[in-house]
């Protein structure tokens, strides 16, 4: 790199260096002097497989914003090329950055005592470049979700999936419904007044319920909620059974709930006016048509290593995983085409963000009772777990159906173990090694 003193230019060396990334982080980021140069970065990122990148044409050719001008924006986000431009943020020329450095003015901009329009601009408009490739495959789903129309199914949404991240084999492996939650507000016409009831009815009420409930008794309101079903798409990412990708996406229906305000009912709090218990619902009728709503996208391998989940729930799903890579169920299809993660975030006492991972089986239909362990042995036992995972399609399934169900089924891995002890031996070594850890230190999920 020294050759720069000798020959005066940049040797293409400085251009490979820039390209290295010995830590394998998840985001690189450059700047380019020239901006021909950028896409060919970009080019060069993706034959080197990187997941994520931004180049742009920078300050003095680093990776930072010039504010008083348009920037041009090379990205790569999960393996996917883009391509964007940014309009400047104010007028070339009406800002001018010092030709010194003054580290005193820096220090005062720093504490507040002085403004420096230019440099917070580039500091801001350099953010907002990191944060692009980061949500741009948020973008894209969210926008798909909408264009999405439901009566094409699942089939049809699953086709759109795969068009938009071809890199990821995505399959719909699970549908959970029946639940709902708050909606909106409509007419006596079913003619919307707000998609939703909780900012309208803090609009309207400026804080006093019953100022809401005289507003509007009698002009013949209702209220709505979503009745919801979340689709579970999964795509295996490597061979490690937390290594695959997890999209949720809502598919929401509105329907008329129940009548916005009854005579001789007076709600004490606007909670209680949202969502009252003791008040007559209607048959739900549907107003519109469903729609999709992307819910969430996760790479469930990063949400084990790096989110903060509580320590007991990770330390049991961790173990979950290491058990299914340690038996014989990782020798059929991969993890996530029979499990998926039921995920809920929650604020601990500290209030950080702590989010609750449970492993749910995909299985469709009415799922077997476990063997019976009270009734069953031998080989009516072996025969009856055998069964058992034919009929959810992997080998060990019992087992991993156990330890998601309750404690009262955990005689059912005492009674395994007694007769391998004895005459019998219908479990591979694996399986039988995995049992046995478990014997010594239970848990569940």
């Amino acid at each position: 790199l020294t050759t720069r003193e000798i020959l005066g230019l940049r040797p293409p060396l400085h251009t490979v260096a820039r390209m290295l990334n010995p830590l394998a982080a998840p985001l690189s980021v450059m700047g380019v002097f020239h901006p021909n140069f950028a896409e060919i970065h970009q080019q060069a990122a993706a034959l080197l497989e990187q997941p994520n990148l931004l180049v742009c044409k920078g300050e003095g050719g680093e990776f930072e914003r010039i504010p008083d001008r348009s920037v041009a924006l090379y990205g790569i986000s999960d393996g996917v090329c883009w391509q964007d431009s940014w309009d400047c943020l104010y007028k070339t020329g009406s800002e001018v950055k010092p030709e010194r450095l003054n580290l005193n003015h820096f220090r005062a901009v720093w504490e507040g005592g002085e403004e420096d329009r230019y440099g917070e601009a580039a500091v801001v408009g350099t953010l907002a470049m990191l944060i692009k490739p980061v949500i741009t495959r948020i973008e894209q789903l969210t926008a798909l979700c909408n264009a999405a129309v439901t009566a094409e199914g699942i089939d049809g949404l699953t086709t759109k999936l795969k068009a938009l991240m071809p890199e990821y084999p995505f399959e719909c492996v699970l549908s959970r419904g029946n639940w709902h939650r708050l909606g909106g507000v409509v007419d006596g016409e079913y003619r919307q007044v707000s998609d939703n009831i909780s900012h309208w009815a803090e609009q309207e009420s400026q804080g006093d319920v019953d100022t809401l409930v005289a507003k509007y008794m009698g002009m013949g309101y209702f209220a709505t909620r979503l009745a919801g079903n979340t689709h579970y798409f999964t795509a295996p990412t490597g061979k490690d059974p937390q290594a695959f990708m997890q999209l949720e996406i809502e598919e929401l229906q509105e329907v008329v709930d129940r009548p916005l305000v009854e005579r001789d009912w007076f709600p004490d709090s606007i909670e209680e006016f949202l969502d009252p218990l003791d008040y007559p619902r209607l048959e739900p009728e549907p107003i519109g048509r469903s729609h999709y709503r992307f819910r969430r996208f996760t790479p469930i391998d990063k949400l084990v290593t790096e989110k903060p989940i509580g320590n007991d729930t990770h330390r049991k799903l961790q173990r979950f995983f290491n058990d299914w890579m340690a038996s014989s169920a990782c020798e059929s299809e991969p993890f996530c085409r029979h499990w998926v993660l039921a995920l809920r975030e929650f604020a601990d006492r500290d209030g950080e963000t702590r989010i609750n991972a449970k492993p749910v089986s995909v299985f469709s239909g009415q799922l077997p009772d476990l063997p019976s362990a009270d009734r069953l042995s031998g080989a009516e036992l072996a025969n009856a777990v055998h069964g058992y995972d034919r009929v959810l399609g992997y080998p060990f399934a019992w087992y991993f159906m156990m330890l998601g169900s309750t404690a009262s089924n955990y005689t059912l891995a005492d009674a395994v173990l007694r007769d391998q002890m004895g005459a019998y031996d219908y479990l591979p070594k694996r399986d039988l090694k995995v049992l046995r850890e478990w014997e010594a230190k239970p848990y569940g999920v």
